[in-house]
């Protein structure tokens, strides 16, 4: 069954001709990226359009001789599967809140537990209005102070405005570790009111966050860590992990710690502390969203998918911990955290006695705790385990976890899936003491032959990492790449391989991704974002004659429309500069059909963008000027005609 494999699984697409516009947009901005120092401007000509003629080359050939599908059966089954969910929509598929895993319930099922979530009125409050506009204002207000101030250049303070916003989206993740029905809540904030202030307040906080003594950034400082640790007698491992943490660190405890903690953070912070409290609170005030078209206020807490949510959390349970071991009549031996997941050695005769210690500090802040259990006990994706009085780790891969890679079958590169193997054997070997790797390289080869890998190839690659392991040659980085520039390209097999070899003697690089993927087809649990909101498209506006206009924006397309509407009205006949709808429209005396406006393509890059509304203008009968379109080579000509001659069969 489709649904069996994981989210991110390429599919072919069958229809190959439709990925063209696609392709010249991210082959011009590759393209484009080419640095050449050493070259006049007529040279850089010569040199790019070298490139681009060996690029066609390859699509031509491509297109001329490859009409075959790798994998029909799957492009069959994806086919049908989404025709049967289309069919049942009481049906919601999406992915689970952890382990990577695909799950099924009823539509009803996820309502109803939304709105149970919703109507607690202490976290959330219903919003009269979208208070979308308000923020926004609110947001540039804050980041023309920080201008002024000169705490940001200007030109950053250009990049921090919101522009063109939209009400973050709340949507929720069903725990499969959980025997009842539960959601967990997460807020999609990209492109809302305080998303690029709450990635500033993210950056101006990590400093001080990375000082914390407590904190570890991830499972492999741990080990590291764990290496040098000693336990006593009569000392035991327990773990310590916060109840929804982010919607219960509260703004009145975060706003407390930076007041008590200032003189310790503020040489690491670059700004006023009136400012950082200004920034929080925002992310606080700001903290709503939109469901099933009604807006909710997150009071008092911040949400998951906040970019300074992280951050905040962390800051408070670095505070919380720090106040609770000074109260602690007992010692603790040591104690890591990462976020909101803590170990620690503990007296054993303390064990029954410490987690009311840790939940009476703060009522909103509630841990559960697990005690090791058989000398060991899981961390992060690490088991540690007691060895006399040293702490030995092995990588623990946890029980609620699907197994599902990327699979062989995926419409991914070759090279791709062997770094997946070399990666997780890196990470295996880095996690693990020796006495577990035999163990270990048996399990990744059962998760690999469960991801349809074949054992020949598997072994090949486990035999040649322990070779280099033994030679102590396992840097998987090559530092030759790092002036390499990555752009995205669709991939496409036997196809987008040949091109990134065209790009060898340049620093640029072709980085690929999946057009058509398994989680295409998933339940779109998020409220849509309406056709008159959209930004960063391309647009089609049809004429009452078979002609049409092409045009791109940034802005709303709402706002674009209406001004499309009034450079129509018969004060701008005399106009100079008319656009060429409006020149078409006064002409001809035709009317354009607004109402019937579509969108063609979405990209926020503004090179790619406007590459994109060159293609359409090409492919298109338009009413649009024929200067609309000299930026775009002539050499993609025949490749676009092809591309026209498809979409109108």
């Amino acid at each position: 069954m489709i649904l069996n494999l994981e989210p991110k699984f390429g599919i072919e697409i069958k229809e190959k001709w439709k990925v063209i516009p696609t392709m010249i947009k991210n082959l011009e901005f590759g393209i484009g990226a080419v640095q050449l120092n050493d070259c006049n401007n007529e040279e850089k000509d010569i040199v790019k359009n070298n490139l681009r003629s060996k690029t066609i080359n390859v699509i031509s050939n491509y297109y001329n001789k490859n009409d075959r599908l790798n994998h029909k059966v799957l492009i069959k089954n994806l086919y049908i599967t989404r025709k049967f969910l289309k069919e049942r929509p009481d049906l919601i598929v999406a992915r689970a809140d952890k382990g990577n895993t695909t799950v099924i319930m009823l539509k009803t099922e996820y309502e109803t537990e939304m709105r149970k979530m919703l109507n607690d009125k202490v976290t959330y409050k219903l919003l009269k209005k979208d208070p979308t506009n308000k923020w926004q204002k609110v947001a540039n207000g804050l980041v023309n102070k920080l201008v002024v101030a000169k705490i940001v250049e200007e030109q950053q303070g250009k990049h921090l405005k919101a522009k063109y916003t939209v009400a973050p989206r709340i949507y929720g993740l069903r725990k499969t570790h959980k025997e009842t029905c539960c959601l967990r809540p997460v807020v999609s904030c990209v492109n809302s009111p305080s998303y690029n202030l709450a990635r500033f307040l993210h950056e101006i906080l990590t400093p001080v966050i990375e000082k914390f003594q407590y904190n570890v950034k991830n499972s492999f400082d741990f080990v590291t860590f764990s290496e040098k640790v000693s336990l006593p007698k009569n000392y035991v491992l327990i773990s310590l992990d916060v109840v929804s943490l982010f919607t219960n660190v509260r703004r009145d405890l975060i706003l407390k710690v930076i007041e008590e903690t200032w003189d310790n953070m503020k040489h690491l912070v670059k700004i006023p502390k009136s400012v950082l409290v200004d920034l929080i609170t925002f992310c606080y005030d700001s903290s709503y969203f939109v469901y099933q078209g009604e807006f909710y206020a997150q009071m008092e807490s911040s949400s998951m998918g906040n970019p300074a949510s992280p951050v905040i959390a962390n800051i408070v349970m670095n505070y919380v911990i720090d106040q609770i071991l000074k109260i602690l009549p007992f010692g603790i031996h040591f104690l890591k955290l990462y976020v909101d997941d803590t170990i620690a050695a503990i007296p054993e005769s303390e064990v029954n006695n410490i987690l009311e210690l840790f939940n009476s500090f703060d009522n909103n802040i509630q841990f559960t705790m697990e005690v090791e259990k058989d000398d060991s006990l899981s961390f992060l994706d690490v088991l540690v385990k007691r060895s006399n009085d040293k702490l030995i780790t092995d990588w623990f891969v946890k029980p609620i976890s699907s197994g599902r890679l990327l699979n062989w079958n995926s419409n991914h590169p070759r090279s791709q899936k062997i770094g997946m193997i070399k990666g997780l054997l890196d990470r295996m070997t880095k996690l693990s003491s020796k006495d577990f790797y035999e163990v270990n390289f048996n399990k990744i080869r059962n998760i690999l032959l469960n991801n349809n890998y074949e054992m020949p190839l598997v072994d090949s690659v486990i035999n040649k990492f322990k070779e280099n392991l033994n030679n102590k040659t396992r840097s998987l980085v090559n530092s030759n790449n790092n002036n390499i520039r990555y752009c995205r390209f669709p991939y496409m097999a036997e196809l987008s391989n040949k091109l990134n070899r065209v790009f060898i003697g340049t620093h640029v690089r072709l980085a690929f991704y999946n057009i058509l993927r398994v989680n295409s087809i998933y339940s779109k649990l998020k409220d849509p974002v309406n056709k008159q909101q959209q930004t960063g498209i391309v647009y089609k506006i049809p004429c009452s004659c078979d002609l049409c206009y092409i045009g791109q924006t940034r802005q709303y397309l709402s706002n674009r429309v209406k001004q499309h509407i009034y450079d129509c009205k018969n004060i701008n006949i005399l106009k100079a500069n008319k656009t060429a709808l409006a020149t078409h429209h006064f002409d001809q005396h035709h009317n354009f059909e607004f109402d019937k406006i579509e969108i063609l393509d979405k990209e926020m890059n503004w090179w790619k963008r406007n590459v994109s509304e060159m293609i359409f203008i090409k492919t298109n009968d338009t009413v649009n000027k024929r200067t609309d379109t000299n930026n775009l080579i002539i050499l993609y000509n025949d490749i676009l005609k092809e591309y026209k001659s498809n979409r109108k069969k």
